[in-house]
């Protein structure tokens, strides 16, 4: 089974401590957000949104409830956000399987807000913990650390 977006899975020293859960609110503008999303505070609007596909160079945190387009209010309408810290270590099914990516390679980079690409290893700031497992679609489930979180 594929995962749904970012899921926590431990620290990479073996503690106890899981992700703080933040009420973050959330600007109309950029539209609804996915459950398991990886997303970034805007730093014009103070507002989180999913971030993009293509070189994820910050992590905010990883929201934790889908809520629709049609239902955010501009910076009323908040969202749970399992903020992100280095350490941390998140699975994420990847859009493919992931050949020939060596373990703490620090450019891994995103096919979406809730998907690891497979074959984009260069500009992305997530780090390959574990590629060891596969989901049932046959797709790597990558483990990754982050390199630049806001937190």
């Amino acid at each position: 089974m594929a995962t749904c977006g970012f899921e926590f899975v431990g620290m990479v020293d073996g503690s106890a401590t899981t992700p703080i859960i933040r009420d973050l609110p959330l600007d109309a503008a950029s539209g609804g957000v996915s459950q398991g999303a990886l997303c970034v505070i805007d730093p014009s609007t103070g507002c989180v949104e999913e971030v993009a596909n293509d070189d994820v160079l910050l992590v905010t945190g990883v929201i934790m409830e889908s809520i629709p387009a049609g239902s955010v209010v501009d910076g009323v309408t908040t969202v749970p956000v399992a903020i992100v810290t280095k350490g941390q270590i998140w699975r994420c099914s990847c859009n493919g399987v992931m050949n020939d990516v060596f373990i703490g390679i620090q450019a891994l980079d995103l096919a979406s807000p809730t998907q690891i690409s497979a074959t984009k290893t260069t500009g992305g700031s997530l780090i390959l913990y574990d590629n060891s497992n596969l989901d049932t679609g046959g797709n790597t489930i990558a483990q990754v650390l982050f390199a630049n979180c806001t937190f």
